[in-house]
């Protein structure tokens, strides 16, 4: 921003900032009334910038990770975005201008009513350090401590028994036990079904009708939405004219009786991936033997379900599509959370989100809704893709 910002200025600075943090000058706290928050922050001597304008908050909203999910919130929670400087000086709208060089803090509140539920703070200019990150989370720990969520994604998991030298597959039943492959009779858990599951995000039919929904964030995103599936409908069928007339052009000409397919769709026989990898029996193991295995193996590399419904993408008709957290009971997903449970955070690379529990799980219920609709929709569709089969 500065080229006569030199680092020792910026350690200053940043150690300035750790303690103005740590002393609640300039900060939100999750449960935190609104007018509270908004006295502290917006002081008038070392407090941040509100950004008021349409154009400011779009563009806030549309560089948020989980922008997706405004879509489904309440019609009652409010937005809010600022920017702090990153040391204890007033900061003013011209310490906004420069959007692509931000020196500080920018910060997303949601309010459900009058209480804070949500605070995400991103770091421009430097890497956030790891004293800054640790003032922040002391801001929102009150009596509690924070605790590492013990939650890890599985991408795909395969379990093997090993029975007299025999190597068996293993699957889970409806209740996540292990059991052999061949004693489960449930076709929906003997099939390969993808772990990710997407939902097409619909507003409530409550915040489409209220009077202020053309004047709202999401309303504004759901025009930049419309005009990229418009723009993107537009090429298509300009590519469709453009493959039709060089169809046309190359079968002019040609002998009638000669066999010609238009465009062969080739399928792909993959059902198997090859992977290597070392097994030790651990029975054998137990036993007092000593006993290591490299097994060369194929498992099934087809899953189902886990991707966009194309002919979506066929048409004017805007579908905003989110990947529902394999994560339980929460729609942002979290890394850490007090120990009574009120608050989570989600670390990324130069930010850090803070949400209420409670909100979560309304947001993830929320998700749960839409996608068993959903599920509904598509087994009949499937009902209707195979009959007069």
């Amino acid at each position: 921003m500065n080229a006569n910002f030199t680092p020792n200025l910026f350690r200053a600075c940043a150690s300035a900032l750790a303690v103005s943090i740590a002393c609640g000058s300039a900060s939100a706290r999750i449960d935190e009334k609104r007018n509270s928050m908004e006295t502290r922050l917006l002081s008038k001597s070392s407090g941040a910038y509100a950004y008021t304008s349409k154009e400011d908050k779009l563009r806030e909203a549309l560089e948020l990770p989980y922008n997706k999910l405004f879509y489904i919130v309440p019609n009652i929670v409010l937005h809010n975005f600022y920017f702090k400087r990153a040391d204890s000086k007033l900061t003013t709208h011209s310490d906004t201008l420069q959007q692509h060089d931000l020196f500080g803090w920018e910060l997303h509140t949601c309010f459900d009513g009058d209480t804070s539920v949500l605070e995400f703070y991103r770091r421009h200019g430097d890497d956030m350090t790891p004293q800054e990150l640790e003032a922040l989370m002391e801001l929102q720990k009150s009596q509690s401590s924070w605790r590492r969520s013990p939650y890890v994604e599985i991408d795909r998991d395969i379990d093997y028994l090993f029975d007299k030298g025999e190597m068996k597959l293993m699957l889970r039943d409806k209740d996540g036990n292990l059991v052999e492959a061949d004693k489960i009779e449930t076709l929906k858990e003997i099939l390969p079904i993808n772990r990710k599951r997407l939902v097409y995000l619909e507003i409530p039919e409550n915040v489409l009708k209220s009077t202020n929904f053309s004047k709202t964030v999401r309303s504004q995103m759901l025009e930049v939405e419309q005009r990229s599936v418009n723009e993107a409908y537009r090429k298509l069928v300009e590519d469709k004219a453009k493959y039709s007339a060089a169809k046309t052009s190359r079968n002019k000409g040609k002998n009638d009786n000669a066999p010609n397919p238009q465009r062969v769709n080739r399928f792909d026989p993959t059902t198997h991936v090859m992977w290597e990898n070392i097994v030790t029996d651990i029975e054998n193991s137990l036993k007092g033997g000593s006993k290591a295995s490299i097994y060369k193996f194929l498992v099934d590399d087809v899953y189902f379900g886990g991707n966009k419904v194309e002919t979506l993408e066929r048409s004017k008709e805007v579908s905003i599509d989110f990947e529902i957290p394999q994560q339980p009971d929460t729609a942002f997903g979290y890394t850490h959370e007090l120990a009574d449970g009120s608050i989570r955070a989600k670390l990324y690379k130069n930010g850090v989100l803070f949400v209420s529990a409670k909100f979560d799980k309304m947001m993830r219920e929320q998700l749960e809704k839409l996608y068993e609709e959903q599920e509904r929709q598509r087994k009949e569709e499937a009902a209707d893709s195979i009959s007069r089969f």
